[in-house]
């Protein structure tokens, strides 16, 4: 339980991590949008440093002409050169720095690039923990011993705290659906059939009868599959009839307060023939029954008042 709860402990751990990644690279992402932007306006200032640069140059060209002319004044000249000279150092600022903007979004290219491909790492980081998430429920499930069906332990062998070894018999299950193994002659089987009826004793309750039916017949006899068959290639061969086991089910499951396991003897009857006479044609016939019964006794009573009339007029 404690390697389960350091195991989901990092996960969560992976998780954080693959969640922050993702934001950095959403941020790196943001980060690449404005280098982009910013070298953009850096190299539109640039050009239109150029274009002021250009206009100051010509200006000095005129300048030159003039003052050869001693049109302008000195002065003016040093004004033109000055400004020239201006341009042309601010438009090589805005070059250097259109492309160090430039020179920035390959950086924060480069740093997105190197920030998904951490969190491709991240992110089979969280699967690989949870991989070992999953190993570590699976060894914990490995310390809980459960049964395959519900029933009720027998022959427990083990007590809390023994050492038990890998294979070591622990106890005996009895599952809840029991059913019948019934060893008929083989000469019985002419008639039996999976599905017929079957009316079972129950010896441990007192002969109550419980109702079943026929499940499947082995193909074989129970001597077949014993420890030490039978070898009947000898000479002196005598013929014994055979018991062939045949599973019974129950109809109803058995209630839980009945005492009921391997071992136990029940007497099963199956019924093979499957005529049965209707519940509506033994109730006809009780009425019958119970009206002639009726009119017979009617009769006799009748007789027995005109009888006793007879006599006492005889008498008068």
């Amino acid at each position: 339980e404690i390697q389960v709860a350091q195991k989901k402990t990092a996960r969560v751990a992976a998780d954080a991590n693959v969640k922050l990644l993702l934001s950095s690279i959403e941020l790196l992402a943001t980060q690449v949008g404005t280098a982009d932007a910013t070298a953009n306006q850096s190299e539109a200032q640039a050009a239109a440093n150029q274009a002021t640069a250009e206009r100051a140059d010509a200006d000095l060209k005129r300048a030159e002409d003039l003052i050869r002319q001693r049109i302008i004044s000195p002065q003016e000249f040093d004004t033109a050169k000055a400004v020239a000279a201006s341009a042309d150092a601010t438009l090589k600022a805005a070059r250097e720095k259109a492309a160090s903007d430039r020179s920035k979004i390959a950086e924060s290219r480069a740093e997105l690039d190197a920030g998904r491909r951490a969190w491709g790492r991240s992110v089979a980081q969280a699967d690989q923990v949870g991989v070992d998430v999953q190993q570590a429920d699976l060894n914990l499930s490995y310390t809980r011993i459960t049964a395959p069906q519900d029933g009720r332990v027998t022959q427990k062998a083990v007590e809390q705290g023994d050492y038990v070894q890998v294979g070591q018999r622990l106890m005996a299950l009895v599952a809840n659906d029991i059913y019948v193994i019934a060893n008929f002659k083989e000469t019985q089987l002419r008639n039996i059939r999976p599905g017929q009826k079957v009316t079972i004793t129950m010896d441990s309750l007192g002969g109550r009868k419980i109702a079943g039916r026929v499940e499947s017949i082995q193909a074989s006899s129970g001597a077949a599959f014993s420890l030490f068959p039978p070898e009947n290639a000898v000479g002196n061969y005598v013929k014994v009839v055979q018991r062939v086991p045949v599973k019974i089910l129950f109809d109803q499951p058995v209630e839980a307060a009945h005492v009921l396991g391997p071992g136990m003897s029940v007497v099963p009857s199956v019924r093979v023939n499957g005529f049965e006479v209707p519940d509506v044609v033994i109730a006809v016939v009780a009425i019958l029954l119970a009206i002639a019964a009726g009119f017979v006794w009617s009769r006799v009573a009748n007789r027995n008042q005109h009888g006793g009339g007879l006599r006492a007029m005889g008498k008068d």
